[in-house]
């Protein structure tokens, strides 16, 4: 075995200031000679490294455990290494390198009077220095105290690898080369992810807050001011509906847009070819009413024409029944504002879907640009992207048949108020020894006895059972909303003084008590009070089935509500009272006189 030099680094230096490098590729089953002596003819002392070090630490407990076998010598030649290779492969200062005679002076012997180390000498030296493990073999124990090299052992040392041949050398270049592009291309991944996770994040931050911008309404946002065809600022947030399928017969649509842009054409030849009963119905003073179908599952829809658009806005929240519309335009007239106006409103009524009609008149050209306005519009309103728009003639049968087609796969069949959630209306509250009678006026759904339902009223809301139901005095085991005009009780096993408060009942799972709300509402001023205008934070009576007062909050932007303006408004109650989405309120003065008419559209709080 030759002797190599050993050189001593700077004490100052600290071994946990060492990095380690990656594994190199070494046979573990040949034994590792390390040469310590200095070669006489160089005289010159070599690097020890210290990753190698660790690097045989690691791998020593496995060689330790096998049979000691004669360790061979080697001829080959040890590369200098130099203090800037040090900098490279450990990232500490420049040490300094200590000669010969530094040596002897430390020593007190000259170099090659310095005793031979193995690995396992290093080993056990480094084991002392980190910490680590006793490592308890013979080479470990014939290393004694009388070592002079025991009293200044370096801190750092670096110790070169020793191949057996080019081939491996090269080996184990190409591992520390493959390893160093590996670790560059890890870090590179990692970035490209992270940047890719900003982005996506960044996406389905906006989307949500589209969505958000859908289903909330923002007061705040000025964007959304909007003038009527007669010049006043209205205000529509679009709002993301979402209606449940029924099987009833009583899906209504509405003919809307401007008057006289071929309604009433596109309803005569409805109500010719297309009728499933009866003739043309008089819908009131002001609509028309005709059933058409089948359009699913062989159930009809109510199609209705306004005669009379006087207050036609008042008429359509006002009313129970308006699931959709179709919205006709002449094209020679364009996209009016009253247009725009109709598709808000029922937006707004929770219409989940709607129909185009756009009508060629004789002045009718390609209607592709008013196509993709339209469609703009749509989303800006809160309908659905692939909304049907026909282009076709108000009079002629073919292009009325083609609507019919698209109502059929468009038009979506609503619950009737049989199928919809309980919501009955309290009536009078009676209370013997151990039971409550209660009487009420069904106005949606179906109540069973030993159902769970729930008791609301101002600032109240309890949960009970029904025990017994009884109608027009004869009982029954269930009652819905076709017993609407039916005298209709409810027994309660129970005597509790606190239901009193109660003015509404619903189900179990169904809406609660609110004193917060956004709405649509419509100024009529029916009494045609002079000069009355609804400015912001205005106090007065809210009539939701039982008066409350309540603060009126109009949209940024708009100065004051006057008559015939339909908008969005924010009404907070003083008091906690049952509220749900659809219910129709009256605003009324202080004589209970009404000003107007609105219904809810999204529940804040």
């Amino acid at each position: 075995m030759n002797n190599k030099d050993i050189e001593l680094l700077d004490d100052e230096l600290d071994i946990s200031e060492i990095k380690p490098i990656a594994p190199v590729d070494i046979d573990i089953t040949k034994p590792i000679e390390i040469v310590n002596e200095i070669e006489d003819e160089e005289n010159k002392p070599t690097l020890i490294d210290p990753d190698a070090v660790l690097k045989s630490v690691t791998n020593v407990n496995t060689k330790l455990d096998e049979p000691k076998e004669k360790k061979q010598s080697t001829n080959q030649e040890t590369k200098m290494i130099s203090p800037e290779d040090v900098i490279s492969q450990v990232g500490i200062k420049t040490p300094q390198m200590i000669s010969p005679e530094d040596v002897i002076a430390q020593v007190g012997s000259t170099p090659s009077q310095v005793p031979s180390k193995t690995l396992i000498n290093v080993q056990k030296k480094l084991e002392q220095v980190e910490g680590l493990d006793k490592i308890g073999t013979d080479e470990v124990e014939s290393y004694t105290q009388t070592n002079p090299i025991e009293k200044q052992t370096p801190k750092t040392v670096y110790i070169p690898p020793v191949y057996e041949d080019n081939e491996k050398k090269q080996k184990v270049e190409n591992y520390k080369k493959l390893n160093k592009d590996y670790r560059i291309t890890l870090l590179f991944a990692a970035v490209v992810i992270l940047f890719s996770l900003g982005i996506i994040t960044s996406v389905i931050d906006t989307s949500s807050t589209k969505k958000n911008t859908k289903t909330k309404l923002n007061l705040e946002a000025e964007t959304n001011i909007i003038e009527n065809e007669t010049g006043n600022s209205y205000f529509y947030a679009p709002i993301n509906n979402k209606v449940k399928s029924g099987t009833s017969d009583e899906t209504t649509y509405y003919l809307l847009g401007d008057e006289k842009s071929g309604q009433s054409e596109i309803f005569d030849i409805l109500s010719k070819r297309y009728i499933t009963q009866g003739t043309n119905v008089d819908f009131g003073q002001y609509d028309n009413l005709v059933a058409v179908g089948p359009i699913k599952d062989n159930k009809s829809v109510d199609i209705v024409l306004p005669t009379n658009y006087s207050n036609l806005n008042e008429r359509l929240i006002k009313t129970s029944n308006k699931d959709g519309s179709i919205i006709v335009i002449k094209y020679s007239n364009g996209i009016s504002k009253k247009v725009e106006e109709h598709l808000r409103l029922m937006n707004q009524l929770g219409a989940e879907k709607t129909i185009i009609f756009i009508n060629l008149d004789d002045d009718s050209k390609d209607a592709n640009d008013m196509i993709k306005d339209l469609k703009k519009i749509l989303k800006d309103t809160g309908y659905d992207e692939n909304t049907p728009i026909i282009v076709g003639e108000a009079n002629n049968e073919e292009s009325i048949k083609k609507l019919y087609e698209e109502m059929k796969e468009w038009i979506k069949i609503v619950p009737s108020a049989i199928e919809e959630p309980l919501d009955a209306h309290i009536i009078n509250i009676a209370q013997d020894k151990d039971s409550t009678q209660i009487n009420i006026q069904i106005e949606k759904g179906t109540i069973k006895t030993g159902q769970k339902i729930k008791l609301l009223g101002s600032e109240f809301s309890q949960t009970e059972t029904v025990s017994e139901i009884h109608i027009n005095n004869n009982s029954k085991e269930e009652a819905s909303a076709k017993n609407e005009y039916d005298d209709v009780s409810i027994i309660l096993k129970l005597n509790n003084s606190s239901l009193k408060n109660a003015t509404e009942i619903v189900s179990e799972k169904g809406y609660n008590i609110h004193s917060k709300f956004y709405a649509i509402f419509y100024f009529s001023d029916d009494n045609n009070q002079k000069n009355h205008n609804f400015n912001n934070n205005y106090t007065t009576e809210i009539h939701l089935k039982n008066n409350v007062n309540g603060k009126i909050s109009i949209p940024k932007g708009v100065n004051y509500i006057t008559k015939g303006v339909t908008t969005n408004l924010v009404i907070e109650l003083s008091e906690s009272v049952p509220i749900h989405k659809g219910q129709q309120f009256t605003i009324n003065d202080q004589v209970n006189n009404v000003f107007g008419y609105g219904e809810v559209v999204e529940i804040i709080e």
